[in-house]
């Protein structure tokens, strides 16, 4: 006899063995999506959306097919050359350059919380959009699609949809500035997911001698002296091989750093919000609906309206060869016009991702930086800094000055002992000559140089004080291998944990020379004895290595001494004056 509880049981163990099989086709699914993913351990802000229907390429992306590859764990370099009709009047550097409105520091927050699921027509699924009136074509010249086998190369290295990538493009002078970043991410455990398209040779070999980066070799070949041209080609087309075959992945500029403090997913809106196409950078102050993107910052998830986006960008800078940015912006600007649900962009904080060139840190000497505390808040308040209209000449010391630079290759951790100057002052030539002297002092006792922060600079009668990053040319110091380190090396060197408890021993130069021309009865040279430096030397030799001698200038005389032109042969000297890209001049 079948009883009530009976079948109230047997309901139960099927509903049961229901939810057992449902469950298991759903965990199936899932490790089939993120097969062996790397982020699993972030995976509750990075939940992709498989209802995405696929894209389907038009005519003007036609695959090339290449005719042979090679695979490595870390690189890739593609045997087939890309051929492409390229604009010959681009500049060199891959660093663009921005202007930048003063007015001031407003919050920004999403710019829409709606989606929408068309990619060619307005909301009521009637109305296409029109084409983007971006003026006569610039150039004539057909150019031919780099399509490569991006999306094969990333699942060799069992990355698949669902791994946020994030993409770069640098060359070997960016390559250490992409290792940083990657330093950084590691710190989250995202470091595995960089992946760099490389411009040269040298930054593929960076890559296998570092193991710091994913390196695609796949756009090879495409012409050097056309270096932006370069770029905004690869960048559209790795873009749609990768939004195309279901990837988000978050492009970042080579001269962005992270700061190391914060997560910067946590600081942006999650996978699992479909209120988003886009999320970028701003590229100056202001209401969130009128400022432009920097696209040096940029997560874009695969939805329709951001495949459809980049498609119409692509398009409107193969007619025009404008600005890569400038032609995103027109064309964001014009979709936006007829339909803001058709490409939802969320404008990120300034005051978490910071354009450098916007900050009043920037549009001068940044002198506020230099006082600890400010700086300490600024890195503090700060996911990450672009380092915008920042010539690629300060780059290096730029990013380790501020505070910026992570432990790389251990150089905070094995720190160094040192030799600082004081009170340097003088014409430009003068401060110049000083500089040079510390270096020399500095490799002649095995100690690094640090570099001054201040400097006071005589020009015109007028005393000024001068950044010393602008009195001679740190970058070729640190190339020549002279080890210079930043002016702020021994607070950086505490805040990324330094290897070294520094006790500074303060050294007057004018008592070295004083004492050494009271026992030369006939010197009437300006020029430093050589009895003095020896002197000196000695002094800087006997001290301990964590003690900092620190040489006062104060009465350092004029002329240069000939023995110490070795050190002048590789350190140029550098205009007080240098331009901005903005028009402004630092002084």
């Amino acid at each position: 006899m079948i009883t009530f509880h009976t079948i109230k049981s047997t309901i139960i163990l099927t509903f049961l063995f229901l939810t057992l099989l449902l469950l298991g086709d759903y965990v199936r699914l899932r490790l089939e999506l993120r097969r062996s993913s790397p982020l699993s351990s972030f995976s509750h802000h990075h939940t992709f959306s498989s209802s995405l229907s696929p894209y389907t390429s038009s005519s003007l992306f036609n695959h090339i097919s290449s005719t042979s590859s090679s695979y490595s764990s870390s690189t890739y370099t593609s045997s087939s050359t890309s051929s492409s009709s390229l604009s010959q009047d681009a500049s060199s550097s891959l660093s663009t350059s921005t202007s930048s409105s003063s007015s001031p520091n407003t919050p920004t927050s999403s710019l829409s919380t709606s989606s929408s699921s068309s990619q060619h027509t307005s909301s009521s699924g009637n109305e296409p959009i029109p084409p983007v009136p971006l003026g006569p074509s610039n150039h004539t010249a057909n150019v031919t699609t780099l399509r490569s086998d991006l999306t094969t190369w990333l699942h060799s290295l069992h990355l698949y949809p669902g791994d946020t990538l994030f993409v770069s493009i640098a060359d070997r002078s960016f390559s250490p500035l992409v290792h940083a970043f990657r330093v950084r991410l590691d710190r989250w455990g995202y470091g595995r997911n960089v992946v760099v398209l490389c411009l040269d040779d040298a930054c593929m070999e960076y890559a296998n001698s570092t193991s710091s980066y994913h390196a695609y070799g796949g756009y090879l070949g495409t012409p050097s002296s056309a270096a932006l041209t370069t770029v905004a080609l690869m960048k559209f087309n790795a873009s749609l091989d990768l939004l195309e075959s279901g990837y988000d992945f978050l492009f970042f500029d080579g001269d962005v750093v992270l700061t190391g403090y914060h997560d910067p997913f946590l600081w942006m809106l999650p996978m699992a919000d479909t209120s988003w196409d886009m999320q970028v950078q701003a590229d100056r102050y202001g209401n969130p609906d009128l400022v432009d993107m920097n696209i040096g910052w940029m997560w874009v998830r695969p939805s329709p309206n951001a495949i459809e986006f980049y498609r119409l960008s692509y398009e409107g800078w193969i007619r025009t060869k404008n600005w890569d940015q400038q032609v995103m912006n027109d064309v964001k600007n014009h979709i936006w016009k007829t339909d803001r649900k058709k490409l939802i962009v969320n404008v990120l904080s300034l005051v978490k991702f910071r354009n450098w060139m916007l900050d009043e840190f920037g549009l001068g000497v940044p002198e506020r930086l230099v006082q600890d505390s400010d700086l300490d808040l600024y890195l503090r308040d700060s996911v990450m800094v672009h380092y915008t209209c920042v010539d690629q000449l300060y780059k290096p010391y730029y990013l380790r000055q501020f505070g910026t630079w992570p432990d790389l290759d251990h150089y905070y951790s094995h720190a160094p002992s040192l030799v600082s100057l004081s009170n340097v002052s003088g014409s430009p030539e003068q401060v110049y000559e000083q500089i040079l002297f510390g270096i020399y002092l500095a490799n002649s006792t095995a100690r690094s140089f640090v570099w001054p922060t201040r400097v006071n600079l005589l020009l015109g009668g007028n005393s000024l004080k001068f950044s010393g990053m602008y009195a001679a040319n740190f970058r070729l110091a640190y190339e020549a291998g002279l080890h210079p380190v930043e002016g702020r090396y021994i607070d950086n060197c505490i805040r990324e944990g330094c290897g070294m408890t520094y006790v500074p021993i303060p050294m007057n130069m004018s008592d070295f020379y004083l004492s050494t021309q009271l026992n030369i009865s006939s010197s009437s040279s300006s020029s430093v004895p050589s009895s003095a430096i020896s002197t000196l030397l000695s002094r800087i030799s006997s001290l301990k290595m964590e003690e900092v001698a620190v040489v006062d200038m104060q009465g350092f005389p004029i002329a240069w001494h000939a023995q110490y032109a070795g050190v002048r042969a590789v350190v140029d000297p550098l205009k007080p004056v240098v331009k901005m890209c903005s028009g402004i001049e630092w002084k």
